[in-house]
Order: C-alpha cells, then structure tokens, then sequence
C-alpha cells in the first residue's frame, strides 16, 4: 500500500501525506480505544480477585483439582492485569509516536506554506527531519504490532484458561460436577 501511495505522490502531490494523515487519525483511536479497553479488563480482573480469594479461604475447595483450579485463576487474574498494565503502556508509547508523527507533519507543513528558501533552512535538515518521522512512525508499527501480538499470547494463554476455570467453578456449584 505505501509503495502504490509512494508511486502516486509522483504524479498527485500531497496524496502520501494525507494517507499518513488518515493513518495517524485511524492509529489514535486505535490506541486510545485499547487504552480505555485495557483499563476495563484490568479493573473486571481485579474485581475477580476478591471473590476468588474468599473462595479460597472458605475451603469450599480445599483440596484436589478444585483448590487447583481456585490457585489457577488467582495466577491467571494476576497474569491478566500485568499484560493489561504492559500493554498499556504499549499502547500509550505508540499513541505518543503518533502525535509526535502529526507534529512533525505540521511543522512541514507550516515550512512549506511559510515559502522558506531552501537556502535559509540548514543543509540536511530536511533529510533528518525525513529520518526521524520514518524512525517515530516505525515506533508506531512496532508498538501497534506489539499490541496485536500481546492480545493474542493474553487471549491464549491467560483469558480462556480463566473462563474455563470460571464455567468449571460453576458447574461445580450448580451440581453437575464435581471440582
């Protein structure tokens, strides 16, 4: 997609920059929405936390698999608000690079609507200026990769043993199994 943008700014000027533009909105809302998501699975883990606890000590489930099971999801809880706090702090480094990306996209904008002379700017300033935005939006696929791939190990390997954990907790109260 970037090569075919790339290509096109040839022939329409400016096309590139409003596709990064668009990116950018698309990449804010994105981040800012796992931020807010993140913060809501952090506090419904923390909220399991309590009851898990005084299953726990009510030694309903004292021994065998269903004392395992209680010891499982206590871990997994702990597990899930850890990776929610990493992948906040994720997605805030990611959504952070992308303004910095909208800042630098305006401050070249301003530049080219102020008609500086190219002899008044430094030789070499446009290029590191070219450098440092490839640098902040390789940060923002980096983090944005990060995050997918946190959601998918967190999905994996910490919220469906934890729903299974529950449904067999529940089973076990309603009576069809035994924990």
């Amino acid at each position: 997609v970037l090569v075919a943008l790339a290509c096109q700014t040839e022939r329409a000027p400016g096309l590139l920059s409003n596709s990064v533009r668009a990116t950018g909105a698309v990449l804010v809302i994105t981040f800012v929405m796992d931020i807010i998501l993140e913060v809501v699975v952090i506090q419904a883990a923390n909220a399991a936390s309590e009851p898990l606890a005084e299953l726990k000590q009510s030694y309903c489930f004292s021994h065998g698999d269903g004392f395992y099971t209680i010891v499982l999801l206590e871990d997994l809880s702990s597990n899930i608000q850890l990776l929610g706090t990493i992948s906040i702090l994720v997605s805030v480094s990611g959504f952070l690079a992308d303004i910095a990306t909208v800042v630098m996209e305006l401050q070249i904008l301003s530049k080219s609507q102020s008609r500086v002379a190219p002899s008044d700017s430094p030789p070499g300033d446009e290029r590191k200026s070219e450098h440092c935005e490839d640098f902040i939006v390789f940060l923002t696929f980096v983090a944005s990769f990060t995050e997918f791939l946190l959601g998918i190990f967190d999905f994996a390997i910490n919220t469906q043993p934890f729903v299974a954990g529950i449904e067999d907790i529940e089973s076990a109260v309603m009576g069809n199994r035994a924990l």
